[in-house]
């Protein structure tokens, strides 16, 4: 069963910041640029070391992990990987300038692979600018800042491209998964769980979260790294700041996701969407007049494609009480609809 928040901004003003717009002749300098974006984004960054506490065999044992993450208010709330700090009974971070402080866990969101940490930072701190991750396209140049394995020192720098976005990575049984994340071939390993992804603005457009090595059939893949984008990391962050976890709005639907194939198949107008099977019971989209076999398309003017885009718009976008326009075909007929999203009960 798939189950399906509007948030002010997380930019910052980048008082002091060196010029990183090093373009010449419609050519980036690159060997320059690039330590400038590290030296600007780098206090930012945090190591994460936790102990995580697990049952076993033998009863409870507590093991030792390790991450990163990137500071992204100035009074120290942290974004990192929820993985990272799961089962976590202690987490201590450390700073760019080898501080280090307590931290609690404010709110996680597994569904997204993400979590909202705490430090009470004495002195300074500086916060990450957060970009727009909708705006990326494949063949931009990014970075990867992170604690790659744990190494001591200064955190582990790596340059690579988006390669694609939109990518969706199943998760345990693959029935489920994390939709829309960025892909990069930015060398990533163990520890950089939670790092940003950087652009050549010097702003983060991503949390870095996954690599996969493992194809299937014995086949080993190479460079295939993602990263949750910020205009999904930023909201939910701060929903958990907010509240302490993500309350998604609901339409009140059930359904499967619609795609040329499926439309072939089972005769639908729509190449694209999402096909509702059942509408619950005084749910939003049952007092709207929706019916199952109602093909959602669009909602307040956005394109849908697929339940994934649905829920990111409902996740990050909206809350509880607000009315929107979902517009669905039925049958060959354009429709649209006033809805009330609820909450969960």
């Amino acid at each position: 069963m798939q189950d399906e928040n509007s948030e002010e901004g997380l930019d910052h003003d980048n008082d002091g910041a060196e010029d990183l717009s090093l373009l010449q002749d419609g050519f980036v300098d690159l060997a320059e640029l690039v330590p400038n974006i590290v030296e600007q984004v780098a206090p930012s960054v945090v190591s994460i070391s936790a102990i995580r506490e697990v049952p076993s065999f033998w009863g409870n044992q507590q093991l030792p992990t390790s991450g990163s993450g990137v500071i992204y208010t100035d009074d120290g709330y942290i974004i990192t990987n929820n993985h990272v700090i799961e089962d976590a009974i202690a987490i201590q971070v450390t700073l760019f300038d080898d501080r280090t402080f307590e931290a609690t866990i404010v709110g996680t969101d597994p569904a997204n692979d993400l979590a909202v940490l705490k430090i009470s930072a004495e002195g300074s701190i500086k916060a990450a600018v957060i970009g727009d991750s909708t705006k990326i396209r494949p063949g931009e140049f990014v970075i990867a800042i992170g604690n790659a394995l744990s190494i001591p020192g200064s955190p582990t720098v790596t340059v690579g491209v988006v390669s694609a976005v939109g990518r969706f990575l199943p998760v345990g049984d693959g029935q489920t998964g994390i939709n829309n994340l960025i892909q990069t071939d930015a060398v990533i390993n163990p520890g950089n769980s939670g790092g940003p992804l950087i652009n050549l603005s010097g702003e983060i457009i991503g949390i870095n979260t996954a690599i996969l090595t493992d194809a299937g059939a014995g086949i080993q893949a190479m460079g295939i790294a993602f990263a949750v984008p910020s205009d999904t990391a930023g909201p939910i962050a701060n929903q958990l700041k907010e509240f302490g976890r993500v309350i998604t709005p609901l339409i009140g639907i059930r359904g499967h996701d619609v795609n040329p194939a499926t439309a072939f198949q089972e005769g639908l107008t729509a190449q694209r969407g999402f096909l509702i099977l059942e509408c619950t019971t005084d749910g939003g989209a049952e007092e709207a007049g929706m019916q199952p076999n109602d093909i959602i398309v669009a909602l307040d003017g956005t394109k849908v494609n697929n339940f994934g885009e649905l829920k990111k718009l409902l996740r990050t976008v909206y809350r509880a009480g607000d009315v929107v326009i979902i517009r669905a075909y039925r049958g060959e007929q354009l429709m649209e609809f006033s809805v009330t999203l609820q909450s969960r009960k």
